[in-house]
C-alpha cells in the first residue's frame, strides 16, 4: 500500500496506477514507459492464485489495510502472470538468492493486477506529521523562496560522511536549501529502524545544520536495492517533490554488491535526461593527515594508508556492545542517542 499512496499523492507522476504488462515489459527492456517517459522501477500489485480467479478485467477491486479498512480501489484493466525469474534477471541482471531485491521479487504472488487506482484513506503512520506530499513540499519551498533545492535520499542514521556530502552538495549546486528525505518503509535485516533515523536528523537540524537551510521529510517507500536503476527512480521522485538537484553516491541504494557493469553503462546516459541536476559523489573517506573528509578524484591522489573507513556492519557491532564509533565517523550526540535507545531495550536495528 506504500505504492498506492504514493501514486495517489503524485509521487509517481508518470504513472496513474499499477503497471500493465506492456508497461512492465517496456520498463524492463528499455527503462522507459511505452509513452517514452524515462522509468526504471516496476510498480506492481500482486495477488495470489485464489484471489485472481475472482477478478476479471473491468472489475473495481477494493484495497484494504492490515486492519481490514478500505483505503482505496483499483479499476482493473488487466490481470496477468509474469515469470519472476525473468523479472529478476531483467531488472537486476542477476538471480542471486542472497540479494534482498531478488528475494522481494521471489516473495511476490503469481498474478499481477494493472490499472488506475483511487485513494480514499491515507494509511496510519507514526510519522504522518513529516510525511509531506509533493504539493506540500513545493509550496513549502516556494514560501521559503528556494529556487534551487538539493534532495538527499538515505536509509541510514546520519554519520559524518553523509554530513560532508550534504554540505558539499549545497555548495556545488549553489542551492538555497537541502531536502533531507529518509526512507521509512520496509527495510532488510540489520538496517536502522526508521524511528532512530528520523531522531538522528532531528538532532542534526536542531544543533548542527545551517539555520533555514534544511527541510526534513519522511519518504514512505522501501528500498529495492537496485543500484543505478533505483538511483534514477529516486531522482525522479525528488523531482516530483520539487527538487532541482539530487545527490547520487557511489553505491546508491546498493547492498555492497555491484550489479553487472553493463547495466550501469546502458543507464548512465539516462541521468542527463531526467530534468533534475545530479550531484555525483565518488568514494568519501576521512583523511588522517588532513583531519577531515575528502572525496576521491582524478586530480588528487591519496595514500591508501591515509584513508579511514568504517563499514555499516562495523558500526552496528560497536553499538550492539554499547560502544560508540569514533568521533570522526559519527557525532557523539548521535552515538549517545543510539546507545541510550539500545540500553532502553529499543529495536534500533531491524531483526
Amino acid at each position: 500500500l506504500l505504492d498506492l499512496e504514493q501514486i495517489a499523492n503524485g509521487v509517481y507522476s508518470p504513472l496513474e496506477g499499477f503497471m500493465l504488462k506492456d508497461e512492465l515489459e517496456s520498463v524492463l527492456n528499455k527503462s522507459e514507459l511505452p509513452n517514452g517517459v524515462i522509468w526504471t522501477i516496476p510498480i506492481l500489485l500482486d495477488v495470489n492464485s485464489s484471489d485472481s480467479k475472482k477478478i476479471n478485467d473491468g472489475d473495481k477491486v477494493t484495497l484494504l489495510n492490515s486492519k481490514e479498512e478500505v483505503v482505496g480501489w483499483i479499476d482493473v484493466e488487466e490481470k496477468y502472470k509474469y515469470d519472476k525469474l525473468k523479472l529478476s534477471e531483467k531488472f537486476y541482471g542477476l538471480k542471486d538468492q542472497d540479494h534482498p531485491g531478488v528475494n522481494i521479487i521471489n516473495s511476490l504472488n503469481d498474478y499481477f493486477l494493472g490499472g488506475k487506482i483511487t485513494l480514499i484513506k491515507r494509511r496510519n503512520s507514526l510519522y504522518k506529521n513529516i510525511e509531506l506530499t509533493p504539493k506540500q513540499t513545493r509550496r513549502l519551498f516556494e514560501e521559503k523562496n528556494w529556487t534551487k533545492v538539493v534532495g538527499f535520499h538515505t536509509r541510514n542514521v546520519i554519520h559524518k560522511a553523509h554530513e560532508f556530502i550534504q554540505k558539499s552538495a549545497l555548495k556545488r549546486g549553489q542551492c538555497d536549501g537541502i531536502f533531507l528525505h529518509p526512507v521509512i518503509g520496509k527495510k532488510k535485516k540489520g538496517d536502522y529502524n526508521s524511528e532512530f533515523i528520523l531522531k538522528s536528523y532531528e538532532i542534526m537540524k536542531k544543533k548542527f545544520y545551517p539555520e533555514n537551510k534544511t527541510v526534513l521529510g519522511a519518504f514512505s517507500t522501501y528500498s529495492r536495492y537496485g543500484g543505478i536503476k533505483e538511483a534514477i527512480f529516486t531522482a525522479i521522485c525528488r523531482k516530483n517533490y520539487g527538487c532541482s538537484h539530487f545527490i547520487i553516491g557511489r553505491d546508491h541504494t546498493g547492498v555492497g554488491k555491484n550489479l553487472p557493469s553493463k547495466s550501469d553503462s546502458s543507464l548512465t546516459n539516462l541521468i542527463n535526461k531526467l530534468g533534475i541536476k545530479i550531484i555525483k559523489f565518488e568514494t568519501v573517506f576521512f583523511s588522517k593527515k588532513n583531519r577531515k573528509y575528502e572525496e576521491e578524484n582524478q586530480s588528487q591522489i591519496f595514500d591508501e594508508n591515509d584513508k579511514l573507513f568504517i563499514s555499516g556492519t562495523e558500526a552496528r557491532n560497536l553499538f550492539k556492545n554499547f560502544n560508540s564509533p569514533p568521533e570522526w565517523f559519527m557525532r557523539p550526540e548521535i552515538s549517545k542517542m543510539i546507545i541510550h535507545e539500545l540500553k532502553a531495550g529499543k529495536e534500533v536495528f531491524i531483526k
